[in-house]
């Protein structure tokens, strides 16, 4: 999905498993920096320690899957400070971010699949079988569909 998107490299968990060998293979796509800007999308704790080690020195990393307390992890501030980063996190939005991204997803539904990112539709009588469902980690993207 990720190429379909315009991504020239793909990492995926299930070939390069251990945190270590991701780091490192983003490490050897990098010229041995890491990169430049690294998002933490997922929601799982320890992607945000691993994902701080795939920054370059100077780097930037957003932190963004976290909308529910997932639970805490370890990790140690030396990293921050030793390669220089700048960390910052983003929770919901304002109504103009909401219109700016349908308009968006509107305009560039030919060009990316979007729709293709959504695992699991649910009417909206089922909304807390869909919150289960993704608290439970089996969707990748659920909607609650509805008439208006």
């Amino acid at each position: 999905m990720a190429k379909r998107f315009g991504a020239t490299h793909v990492i995926d968990i299930d070939d390069i498993r251990t945190p270590a060998a991701r780091i490192d293979a983003v490490r050897q796509l990098t010229g041995g920096y890491g990169a430049d800007v690294v998002l933490e999308c997922v929601g799982a704790p320890p992607a945000v320690v691993e994902g701080m080690e795939m920054c370059r020195d100077g780097g930037k990393y957003l932190v963004l899957g976290h909308y529910c307390d997932a639970g805490p992890v370890s990790w140690n501030p030396h990293v921050v400070t030793r390669k220089q980063l700048t960390v910052a996190g983003s929770w919901s939005s304002e109504p103009r971010h909401l219109r700016t991204a349908i308009a968006f997803l509107r305009d560039y539904r030919e060009q990316f699949p979007f729709a293709e990112m959504v695992s699991h539709r649910f009417p909206l009588a089922q909304a807390n079988e869909a919150l289960a469902t993704t608290a439970e980690w089996r969707s990748a993207k659920s909607v609650l569909e509805f008439e208006i």
